[in-house]
Formats: C-alpha cells, structure tokens, sequence
C-alpha cells in the first residue's frame, strides 16, 4: 500500500513538473528576442525571429498577414505610439521603447497604425 501511494505521488509530481515546463515555454516569448528591433520600425515576433516589421505612420490601419500569429511585438521607435488591432476588434497601444506579449492562442493580429503621438 506504501508503494502505491509512493508511485501516485511521484506520477502528480512528474505531471506538475511536465505542467509548469509546458507554462514557462508559453511565457518565453515576452522575453527579449535574439534578433533585434531596427530603429524605427515596429516588429513582429514568433520566438526569436521577426515575422514582420514596420515603420510608416499611418491615419488607418496597415494589414498584417505575415504577422497574425505573432507571440510579440516589439515599438523601437523613441516617440511614436504602436496601435495593434485583433481579430476580436479590441486595439493595443504599445508605447516606444516598450514590448508588449501577445497570445496567438486567443487573438489574431490583423493591423497595425503608428502615430506620431507619444502616449497612448
């Protein structure tokens, strides 16, 4: 009986450990990518590598295929605000300098809109 419940044990404590593996990969990508932002663009990452990037202030919203999968973003620019639209209607603002963790589990990204504005 000892052993059994031993077993059980060790089989919850192996799940935990594989649960919080899985978790910690899911938060990675919000950290620093190895290839980095150019100034004065907007990018786009999946992992470590720029799907997309962007530097034309825009009135309206630029189309983003390449990018609607993307774990991150990243603005490089000093002064300029970064509006990201989703396929749900809601709007991101991401300020300069800033990086801003996605979840393309959830939400797709479908446009972005710089602005010369340097607050949200």
């Amino acid at each position: 009986m000892k052993t059994k419940v031993m077993r059980t044990l060790a089989s919850a404590a192996g799940a935990m450990v594989m649960a919080a593996g899985l978790t910690g990969a899911a938060t990675a990508p919000a950290q620093a990518a190895s290839q980095p932002c150019p100034y004065p663009y907007v990018c786009f990452y999946e992992g470590d590598n720029i799907t997309g990037q962007y530097q034309d202030v825009t009135s309206y919203f630029q189309t983003v295929s390449t990018s609607s999968d993307a774990w991150t973003v990243y603005n490089s620019r000093n002064d300029d605000v970064a509006y990201i639209r989703f396929d749900t209607g809601k709007v991101a603002c991401v300020k300069p300098k800033t990086r801003l963790a996605l979840n393309p589990f959830t939400t797709r990204v479908t446009g972005i809109k710089i602005s010369w504005s340097s607050t949200c």
